[in-house]
């Protein structure tokens, strides 16, 4: 997180000058330039963009509507600003399923599923949402079951939450004001403020709970992924149906997930790099 926010206080016009250096002539250069760039720095407008590549007016426009089409980038029509597409974290996800956060976290994850007989996913932030990297299904016929590669919202989820609680508080504020709030059961808290406020307790416990607050019928318990240096890489979460999830269950998988994600996290920690 650190080392993103070093990235972000760069000079605007830097930007503007390695593309003047560049001198992007091809579509495709200046395809993947802008795109560089709102993945970077975005949600960013028009006009900041276009102050930061120097490009023409009309040829920025034609790029960003070719990306839209694409689904590589996308248009917020309420706050005018463009950000990286969903296509983006798609593309991710086939690099991530090869890497080796999930080949040093996969035992851990079986092992959940074997100790508490349910389902068990690896999550990693991107923007407002969480991806899921890895999953070990349960072998319950009624079982929670979401694909690798699945974005799901930080702010209802255990692992989102568990994601979004370690973020600096700046970049956490941030995210939280671009996030667009929808109850998806009685239970989802659409509330700033009750959000900031679940979000510091997260923080000092170490964990986080959804308590059918994504999926009615769904409960989950989440911890981090975090390196010796308090950056955190992912999250892991046991999910469960609450008609066999009981506070005993979740006070059990808390136990089992705190000892996982502490030996994945002494894993990672020599070798990770900062996602959120």
């Amino acid at each position: 997180m650190t080392s993103l926010q070093k990235k972000t206080e760069q000079p605007a016009e830097t930007a503007g000058q390695a593309a003047t250096k560049k001198g992007p002539t091809g579509g495709l250069a200046r395809a993947m330039l802008l795109l560089d760039e709102i993945s970077q720095h975005g949600p960013l407008r028009f006009a900041q963009i276009q102050e930061r590549l120097q490009l023409p007016k009309a040829t920025l426009h034609r790029a960003l509507t070719e990306l839209q089409t694409e689904r590589l980038v996308q248009f917020d029509e309420r706050s005018l600003t463009y950000q990286a597409g969903f296509r983006v974290l798609e593309i991710a996800n086939h690099v991530w399923s090869r890497s080796d956060l999930r080949t040093l976290a996969r035992d851990q994850l079986e092992h959940l599923c074997e100790l508490s007989n349910e389902t068990v996913q690896l999550s990693v932030h991107s923007d407002t949402h969480a991806v899921y990297l890895d999953s070990v299904e349960s072998d319950n016929n009624v079982r929670m079951s979401m694909g690798v590669g699945t974005s799901i919202p930080l702010y209802c989820t255990g692992a989102g939450k568990a994601l979004l609680a370690l973020c600096p508080a700046v970049q956490q504020r941030d995210i939280i004001d671009r996030i667009s709030f929808k109850a998806f059961t009685q239970n989802t808290v659409t509330d700033k403020n009750r959000l900031l406020k679940e979000l510091t307790e997260i923080r000092q416990s170490g964990f986080a709970e959804d308590r059918e607050e994504h999926f009615a019928g769904i409960r989950c318990i989440a911890a981090p992924i975090v390196t010796c240096d308090g950056q955190t890489v992912a999250a892991v979460s046991i999910s469960g149906p609450t008609f066999r999830t009981t506070d005993d269950h979740t006070r059990q998988w808390l136990q089992w997930l705190l000892e996982a994600t502490a030996k994945i996290s002494k894993r990672v920690a020599p070798t990770s790099t900062r996602i959120c």
